[in-house]
């Protein structure tokens, strides 16, 4: 695992070609919503115009970071279409390898449990291949998943029921809920609200190391 410096040359070595190459419009959302970036950050790159610019601002913000985050935003980079060879090229400059990790300091061991319907959801997951199937039922989810004290405030706040299915599922990642934040957990509280088959999907999908979207 590389240092948070070595990592930060990285990203500025090839912070031309992302300014060419990169559409920041594209990947905020998903960049808000694994926090790599701030809503201060987010609406800061989202007002800017020139694309050369927001393309910049990404890149400046992430570099100040921590390891951990610019390791997140490497992933994510790598996994969205379009931006992979940036991630490849960041990999490059800072001699690293899509297996260079990070791990759990304590043990050396990575941090997911054995069971994958134990672990706890990715916001990236849920946001791309949960909450576009889902969205419509995202407060009878939320009560099954315990959030009874926050859905009206969530219901005022956020616009579609697409923000409003998000919301909730971020308030329950942060403990919000009935405490039980597992992919099991959710799974079941989807089933119950009638989307069987999408259920059997999640299921089978995480158990086998499947993409959800």
């Amino acid at each position: 695992m590389a240092d948070s410096n070595i990592l930060k040359k990285a990203l500025i070595k090839i912070l031309p070609e992302a300014e060419r190459s990169l559409d920041a419009s594209s990947i905020l959302t998903i960049l808000q919503a694994e926090d790599i970036i701030n809503d201060y950050e987010y609406y800061d790159i989202d007002g800017e115009r020139n694309r050369i610019v927001k393309a910049r601002k990404v890149f400046q913000f992430v570099s100040g970071k921590g390891a951990d985050i610019i390791y997140k935003f490497i992933d994510i980079l790598d996994a969205e279409p379009g931006t992979k060879h940036l991630a490849d090229k960041i990999r490059e400059k800072a001699g690293i390898t899509k297996q260079d990790d990070p791990i759990d300091e304590a043990g050396g061991e990575n941090l997911e449990p054995e069971n994958v319907l134990e672990s706890k959801p990715r916001k990236l997951d849920l946001l791309h291949g949960v909450v576009p199937k889902v969205a419509a039922k995202w407060k009878y989810i939320g009560l099954m998943l315990g959030m009874d004290d926050v859905l009206d405030q969530i219901d005022k706040d956020e616009k579609t029921v697409r923000d409003k299915c998000f919301a909730m599922f971020e308030a329950w990642l942060k403990g919000e809920g009935n405490k039980i934040i597992t992919w099991e957990q959710l799974i079941k509280a989807i089933e119950k609200e009638g989307y069987g088959d999408f259920a059997v999907f999640l299921k089978e999908s995480l158990e086998n190391g499947k993409d959800l979207y």
